[in-house]
Order: structure tokens, then sequence, then C-alpha cells
């Protein structure tokens, strides 16, 4: 909670970073559902320039950021979270093994 698109991006890249050194398999990364039905590309939101903050910006965003070099390459599958786990706000991230 309370951070913004790019703080929440620069984490994500640690965490999946750290989890795919360490040997982890899955990540669950909440998001939270936002106002959005679902994830949109982020530059059609809008009220992105505007001065009030767009709910569902980390939502719509991810898919975007999980394309992106330093990610897709540690990344085998994205799941929709459980509905205990979070469901439509948050995702499973399966890691590819590591090689040996």
């Amino acid at each position: 909670h309370g951070l913004r698109r790019e703080a929440a991006r620069r984490l994500l890249y640690r965490r999946v970073v750290d989890a795919s050194d360490r040997g982890q398999r899955v990540i669950l990364v909440i998001t939270g559902k936002g106002d959005s039905p679902g994830p949109a590309p982020a530059d059609l939101m809008s009220g992105r320039s505007g001065a009030a903050p767009v709910r569902g910006a980390i939502r719509a965003d991810l898919p975007r950021w999980l394309g992106e070099e330093g990610l897709s390459a540690r990344i085998a599958a994205v799941r929709r979270a459980h509905p205990r786990h979070g469901g439509a706000g948050a995702a499973y991230l399966v890691l590819k093994r590591r090689r040996t």
C-alpha cells in the first residue's frame, strides 16, 4: 500500500531478482483491484497525466513491467491468484528454474 508507480516497479524488480537468486519458484504479487475492471494499457487510462492519482495504475502497468527484458527472462508464467490470496487483485509469478 502507498507505493507510487515507479517505487512499485523497483520493488518488483528487486523481489523477483532476489527470489530467483535464492531458487524460489513462485512469488505472490499484490496489486490491488483498483477501479479498473482489468489490466488495461496504462497509457490509455484516463487521468494518467492529471493531478489526481489513477486507482489501479500499478495493476494496469504490471503486464508491461513483466514483459521488460530484466524480468521476462526470469519469469516462466503468470497466473491469477486464488481468491484467498487476492484473486483479481493479485498474481502468482512462476519463476524459471535456475540453470546449474
